[in-house]
């Protein structure tokens, strides 16, 4: 209602005008309540909502009703804060619980606080015999509304889900079922990151929790890497069995949200294993075969020209630079395996004036390409030396080397096996696109994927797996990667190709399910952009630096600092990783040098995000470090220490580490860096020089921060 203009039309004089304003405010805090059928005061509604009443999920009042999704948000911000608090009072009585807050809180892996908060708000039951949440019940959730009670009350029934995508339905609601339960039945989601980025058929491991109308889910989540021989819930059980958990459902559940961060270290460590075994397994020796034409260039070259399975190719501005002067594709045989669109190749043929050059994408197409290739020119060529690159060896060396210990040894027994091949295209036409093209070839390969023998199905084609029901299983598993990868290249090119054909032309009616909407394409970011972020001013450009007190801060103040941004991550995001201003952690990187390597480096990116919180908090902006500087100090500090003498007292050392423009502060955060360390694996923590080449880096980059931001102290 618009009570001013009530007043204009109905008021007939000015003395009347405060009673018409009575009965609008009055009308104003009355609405018809569908639970109740009857009118109600909002006062009433804000305190039965979701409680007393159970509101439709069309009520445009309760924030609980999937289009009030951002009152729902602001909403479970609130409850989490003071779910935050409760903890930190847990915390303060018990030393115990505060050193794992704070280890949980500088961990790089980006589950651990989310376990660590649940797990003690949750399930952990004190001396008591409840849970930090079930005493928040009993005493009535002090500071809670009715609105904030309800949501607590539906996180007290969190659990860990394997979700499985279904149906995009729109920007923010997904229907998805869970793996785990025993008979998996359809399930309403509505979470809108999940909804943007997501396909058909994503599996993912998440705490959710149920709420009337739909399931919500809560803070990161594990999603599923593609193992092809394996179902998602296969591969979860599996690694359970392995770390010692339970069959059963309930009880996995329980053990899941205990032993979350080692599941998701576990399926990793699986995914990086199986990627070694392909790898292994991988013929990809890019190989290069060089002949000297012992006949005239036009005999050799037309003679090739007289195979049909010999085309024109054209040559690279690097290859004539080389000196050929014409290049040919030889087409392989109606018996090679078709893996991508268009015809299949056996590789390369380059023409130069007195040589020649085969070039071929594995050992085995090579080897025909040469015998086909000497079969043809016989006397006219002579083989004069070959070179190959093994990619398979090189993609297996950048690989990380996984924690074995956590990989169950059935994940392994049916290593995935990848076939390299390379094809011909047809010549791009005026006003096709690159993703018109792409779109193109995918479709052609889908058609031909029906009637060709699929090793993973024994051999079989589709058509006839589907008639198969003891292949139907694995055809059906198969098809369902294919659809999340489709869908997955739609959202990355911004198009919305169809594959559902393919599902009713198997008849695998059983995973038809509508496609995604439209979606906005996810931000790319390449070289490019990121050269003209560096020239561009960041989101905070607009914010003013701080102003830091005229000396270094004290313990004191370092500590109070410290408290107050680990608070104010946990309330807004969870994650320190937000607050990396550009270029800020790439130039502690470039400084570290030959000291710290990237792995080791990923110990030390906590606490370079908690100095940049400490002395530029939230709100603030963080100017960019001048590099050269920052580098010319540390360059003179490792001068300063090659000067000292071997074997003086450790304790002359201690002032190059620690000493500088914020002492305090490289002395608090150097001791948790140190302790980090201390109370990681054996087998993970880094080599003493490592952990020497972090403390100066921290040291150096505190200095240049506290510079940076005195050069540039009050703009507004």
């Amino acid at each position: 209602m618009r009570p001013d203009r009530e007043v204009i039309l109905f008021s007939p004089g000015a003395g009347f005008l405060p009673r018409i304003s009575e009965v609008v405010a009055k009308a104003s805090k009355q609405r018809f309540c569908p639970a109740a059928q009857r009118q109600i005061t909002s006062g009433e509604c804000g305190e039965g909502r979701g409680s007393r009443y159970g509101c439709p999920a069309d009520c445009s009042y309760s924030p609980l009703a999937p289009d009030n999704y951002e009152m729902l948000l602001k909403l479970e911000e609130e409850v989490d804060g003071k779910c935050m608090e409760r903890l930190r009072e847990a915390a303060d009585r018990n030393p115990q619980l505060l050193k794992e807050v704070e280890k949980a809180m500088a961990s790089p892996n980006l589950h651990t606080f989310q376990v660590l908060f649940l797990w003690r708000l949750f399930f952990e039951r004190e001396a008591g015999g409840l849970t930090l949440a079930e005493q928040m019940e009993r005493e009535g959730f002090r500071g809670l509304k009715n609105d904030g009670r309800v949501i607590l009350r539906a996180k007290m029934r969190i659990r860990v889900a394997l979700l499985e995508v279904h149906r995009i339905i729109d920007k923010q609601r997904l229907e998805v079922v869970d793996l785990l339960a025993s008979q998996p039945e359809p399930m309403l989601v509505c979470d809108r990151t999940l909804a943007s980025l997501s396909a058909r058929f994503t599996p993912i491991v998440g705490w959710v929790y149920p709420l009337p109308h739909y399931w919500r889910l809560h803070g990161t989540a594990i999603v599923m890497p593609e193992m092809t021989q394996f179902e998602p819930v296969e591969i979860i059980r599996e690694i359970a069995r392995h770390l010692g958990g339970p069959e059963p459902e309930d009880a996995l559940r329980l053990w899941l949200a205990g032993h979350f961060v080692q599941v998701d270290e576990a399926v990793q460590a699986t995914a990086r294993m199986r990627r070694l075994q392909m790898f292994a397994g991988l013929d990809v020796q890019y190989g290069k075969a060089v002949y000297e034409l012992r006949a005239p260039f036009a005999e050799c070259r037309d003679s090739l020209d007289e195979l049909a399975e010999v085309l024109h190719d054209t040559l690279s501005v690097a290859e004539r630079d080389e000196g050929f002067a014409e290049a040919r594709v030889w087409l392989a045989g109606p018996e090679a395996l078709k893996v991508g669109a268009g015809r299949p190749t056996l590789g390369r043929v380059l023409l130069g004036q007195s040589h020649c050059r085969l070039e071929a994408m594995s050992a085995g197409t090579l080897a025909q390409l040469r015998e086909q290739f000497e079969a043809r020119l016989g006397e006219r060529a002579r083989f004069t030396g070959e070179l190959r690159d093994d990619m398979g060896a090189r993609l297996a060396e950048r690989e990380p080397k996984p924690n074995e210990a956590l990989v169950p040894p059935k994940l392994l027994e049916q290593p995935s096996k990848l076939v390299i091949g390379t094809s011909i295209l047809k010549a791009r036409e005026a006003g096709e696109s690159a993703e018109d093209i792409e779109a193109a070839q995918a479709d052609a390969y889908h058609h031909a994927f029906l009637d060709q023998a699929v090793p993973a199905l024994d051999g079989h084609t589709p058509r006839e797996a589907a008639r198969d029901p003891a292949l139907r299983p694995r055809l059906v598993r198969l098809l369902k990667q294919f659809v999340r990868s489709h869908d997955e290249r739609n959202l990355e090119t911004g198009r919305n190709d169809d594959i559902n054909w393919m599902l009713r032309e198997l008849d695998a009616r059983e995973i038809l399910f509508d496609a995604p909407p439209p979606r906005p394409r996810p931000p790319e970011f390449d070289e490019e952009d990121e050269e003209e972020a560096e020239e561009l001013p960041g989101d905070d450009a607009d914010l003013p630096f701080p102003t830091l007190p005229p000396g270094p801060f004290s313990l004191e103040e370092v500590q109070v600092r410290f408290k107050a941004s680990t608070e104010d991550v946990v309330n807004h995001s969870g994650s320190m990783r937000e607050f990396d201003s550009p270029g800020y952690l790439d130039d502690a990187f470039e400084l570290c040098g030959d000291w710290v390597g990237p792995e080791d480096f990923e110990f030390l990116i906590p606490f370079l995000l908690q100095a940049r919180l400490i002395l530029s908090p939230r709100g603030f902006a963080m100017p960019p470090l001048n590099y050269g500087r920052m580098e010319e100090a540390f360059e003179q500090t490792l001068k300063e220490m090659s000067a000292l003498k071997p074997g003086c007292d450790p304790d002359a050392l201690l002032p190059l580490l620690t000493e500088g423009r914020q002492p305090a502060l490289i002395q608090f955060l150097g001791i948790a860096l140190s302790d980090f360390i201390s109370d990681s694996p054996k087998k993970e923590r880094p080599k003493d020089t490592a952990e020497l080449g972090m403390m100066l880096v921290l040291k150096h980059v505190i200095d240049e921060m506290d510079q940076v931001l005195r050069e540039g102290q009050g703009r507004f």
